[in-house]
């Protein structure tokens, strides 16, 4: 069975290597590429990569919208998008590699109609009976439905699909509410979740609360420092091995829970998947395009990564 990615905002993303960038300047990049992008495309373009079956939907708008479906087509990954009148998000990226700084600027997103919506839901109830897990992650365009993500996680889960979650704001709050397989927040989100945390163990015990609503995973990055996890009653913390300062923190949990994805639907448990991820996640961050990691570094790093149990 496949992995299905669902992306309500989809970007196409254009990014340039300049060294020595300064703001208010005139710069020739050394390097760029144009990629499709938006978390749920980045997570199944990362699938691809690793050959596992994934197919892609959301909802896809104007010339901006036909490119990104020209490059998805390119990279052979199926899609089934709904489309809109108005235009898909064009985002910049631009990476000093001498100044170790990631500038990104993005558009305004579309307007889409509430149709839309109800017709994403739709085609999500005919594709999830064919899917071990939908994935669920980024930011929905303005004025989206604050229960979009708790309507489509229930019309996945209703017919089988496990479910993955990974966005902010009241979308967040909501979806929560849906109680999603495996929810992955970074550290200000969970903050705002569960309060202050003074402790490794403190957060760790927090964490453990949420699973207790309904949620069997939880995984929270901690920017710099590393990855908390807790997976029923077992709670698991990585230091971060990557010293690429420079690295897109959004496209790292991307390619983090596309290598955690991966290995779970393989039938691996939950530790040696998320040690999996951390390592995919960590090649990714030497890479313009961190969706094509090199894979012979992805184990090279995983022999670096230590996944501790927190007793709590």
């Amino acid at each position: 069975m496949m992995i299905l990615t669902v992306t309500l905002n989809p970007l196409l993303n254009k990014t340039y290597l300049i060294p020595h960038f300064v703001p208010g300047s005139v710069h020739w990049a050394e390097h760029g590429i144009a990629a499709p992008g938006g978390s749920g495309i980045n997570i199944a373009r990362t699938l691809q990569h690793l050959s596992i079956p994934t197919r892609t939907t959301g909802i896809l708008g104007g010339h901006i919208g036909r490119l990104i479906a020209a490059k998805l087509e390119k990279e052979s990954i199926p899609q089934n998008f709904v489309w809109i009148e108005d235009q898909s998000c064009l985002s910049i990226s631009i990476i000093d590699s001498e100044g170790q700084t990631h500038t990104h600027i993005t558009e305004p997103s579309p307007i889409v109609p509430q149709k839309t919506y109800r017709e994403l839901q739709a085609k999500l109830a005919e594709l999830a009976p064919l899917c071990r897990w939908v994935v669920f992650s980024g930011v929905p365009p303005l004025r989206a439905p604050v229960d979009i993500f708790f309507l489509l996680i229930k019309t996945a889960a209703e017919r089988g699909a496990k479910v993955f979650l990974a966005t902010e704001g009241p979308w967040l709050e909501a979806g929560i509410k849906a109680k999603p397989d495996l929810l992955q927040l970074t550290w200000p989100q969970f903050l705002r979740l569960v309060g202050p945390c003074y402790s490794t163990v403190q957060a760790a015990k927090a964490a453990r609360g949420l699973t207790r609503r309904g949620i069997k995973h939880v995984i929270v990055s901690t920017g710099g420092k590393g990855v908390l996890a807790v997976s029923g009653d077992k709670a698991y913390f990585s230091r971060s091995v990557s010293t690429a300062e420079n690295s897109d923190s959004h496209r790292f949990g991307d390619v983090l829970t596309a290598g955690l994805l991966a290995e779970l639907s393989q039938g691996r448990d939950f530790p040696t998947a998320l040690h999996w991820g951390l390592a995919a996640a960590a090649a990714s961050t030497t890479e313009l395009d961190p969706i094509r990691f090199d894979l012979g570094l992805a184990e090279q790093y995983k022999a670096k990564i230590t996944l501790n149990e927190i007793p709590y």
